[in-house]
């Protein structure tokens, strides 16, 4: 399909229409057949048999009719503001329409933002005209272009009906902050009636949380950055999302970034025998060679030995004489030299 049209008036500004089903005849959209002003289709284009004029500037779509997402229909106006015409089913990428009477035709692509349209004759951005894209269709302000009370206007609706995403992301990084915090930054190079980002973490790379949200622009062509700090990280291997949402509650997930902090460097730790009379043995796997603080407590929790303890690369066990423990319950708690806890595990005394 073809649609063509000129900025001036009388005949060379009659805006005109041809479908591939129709042999050389030319719809013209304000109620006349115009033959012959489009008269073919050629394998890169069409062409044209209009009396052109020298001067005039000349306007044209080409569409694809058998992709997915393709309507053409008309409605009488009503001059409503927000009035919503469903009957593409579809959310289009692209919009376009033409009033009976000599209105300019005005077209909107999706990606405008909120009550943007253009019409064909240079004159900028205008408001009141094609609204917005919905999920069903095209919302109209009542701009007499495209809402005219009882005049008929023909529109088009083209896209494949795929959703736009809310947000285009060009940045999403991750970094330490002295191994205790995590700077959350991002950057969009454009937002479309985004509402705001929520900050997910995960500590298996599956169940996410929310630990924080951001407000949005909006609307924005701009490139805009975005910062947040995760006070309370957890020890290990962190996993982030961002999860953009739109106003309509729509959303999208970004990559899953991960930083790493203090890494858990205690593996398979362990007492023995348990339940223990003189002697308890703690083993322990380390992944690094460093020393560490082990501390026991009884069951009031009140620390009853403290020693430093260095672990070697790989298997470690260490002895405790406890003959002199009175019977109860323990606990072996080994720390980072930063007296962050890194493992636990008890022991009873007979």
């Amino acid at each position: 399909m073809v649609w063509l049209m000129g900025s001036a008036s009388g005949d060379n500004g009659t805006s005109v229409l041809r479908s591939d089903l129709h042999d050389n005849a030319t719809a013209a959209w304000d109620g006349y057949d115009a033959w012959d002003h489009i008269s073919s289709f050629t394998a890169d284009g069409f062409t044209t048999n209009w009396r052109t004029n020298g001067s005039n500037t000349y306007y044209w779509v080409a569409l694809d009719e058998s992709a997915s997402g393709f309507e053409t229909n008309e409605f009488v106006g009503d001059g409503s503001d927000n009035r919503e015409i469903t009957a593409p089913g579809f959310q289009p990428d692209f919009v376009m329409l033409i009033g009976n009477g000599g209105h300019d035709p005005q077209f909107r692509l999706g990606n405008m933002g909120i009550d943007e349209s253009m019409g064909f004759a240079a004159s900028g951005l205008a408001s009141n005209g094609i609204q917005m894209t919905t999920p069903t269709g095209f919302q109209l302000g009542n701009d007499n272009k495209v809402n005219q009370s009882v005049n008929k206007t023909t529109w088009l609706a083209y896209g494949g009906g795929t959703n736009l995403l809310p947000v285009e992301l060009t940045k999403f990084e991750l970094s330490a902050i002295d191994n205790s915090q995590v700077k959350i930054e991002w950057e969009t190079a454009s937002e479309l009636n985004s509402s705001h980002f929520e900050v997910e973490r995960a500590s298996d790379g599956s169940n996410f949380e929310s630990i924080d949200q951001v407000p949005s622009s909006g609307t924005s062509f701009e490139k805009l950055t975005y910062e947040v700090i995760d006070y309370e990280p957890i020890d290990g291997i962190n996993y982030y999302r961002l999860k953009a949402i739109d106003i309509d509650q729509s959303f999208e997930y970004s990559d899953i970034k991960t930083v790493s902090l203090n890494p858990i460097s205690l593996s398979k730790i362990s007492s023995y025998p348990n339940p223990a009379v003189d002697q308890v043995n703690l083993s322990f796997n380390s992944l690094v060679g460093e020393t560490y603080l082990l501390k026991i407590t009884d069951s009031k929790g009140l620390t009853i030995y403290t020693a430093n303890l260095l672990g070697f690369e790989g298997p470690n066990e260490v002895n405790f004489n406890i003959s002199t423990y009175p019977q109860g319950m323990y606990y072996i708690t080994i720390l980072s030299s930063s007296n962050k806890k890194l493992q636990a595990v008890n022991f009873i005394k007979h």
